[in-house]
């Protein structure tokens, strides 16, 4: 698959890179631990967790379901490597060749190089600042 890379996706991480103060598509924090989502976490245990299952970790979606308020089955949830991993995900199950798709701009390149690689037609709407 021949992915082009975005100008936007390449500004941002030479952004990172230089360091910045401010910028439209960071959080002004730093990023969670998974020790503070997870109080119990053993340090010693080993990140190959498939032969427990490729959802993730089960102990780990249990507790996504009972610190988000979800009326569900940890059975339901799928942990990512974040949203990188979970935007790639969605795209190959729900995009085809031919396929369109809309997105808003500015956003996320993600979604536009993905989509033009597996094939689909993007369709840009363009934002207004008012």
């Amino acid at each position: 698959m021949d992915v082009k890379a975005n100008k936007l996706f390449e500004a941002m991480l030479y952004a990172r890179e230089v360091g910045f103060d401010y910028g439209i598509a960071s959080a002004p924090r730093s990023s969670l631990k998974l020790k503070e989502f997870l109080d119990d976490l053993d340090p010693e245990m080993p990140l190959d967790w498939s032969g427990e299952s490729f959802y993730g970790m089960p102990e780990l979606r249990e507790r996504v379901v009972e610190t988000q308020g979800y009326d569900i089955s940890s059975d339901n949830i799928l942990i990512t490597a974040g949203t990188n991993e979970a935007i790639s995900l969605i795209l190959t199950q729900a995009i085809s060749p031919g396929d369109e798709v809309i997105m808003d701009m500015p956003g996320w390149p993600q979604v536009q190089v993905l989509s033009n690689a597996y094939g689909a037609k993007v369709k840009i709407v363009k934002r207004r600042e008012e």
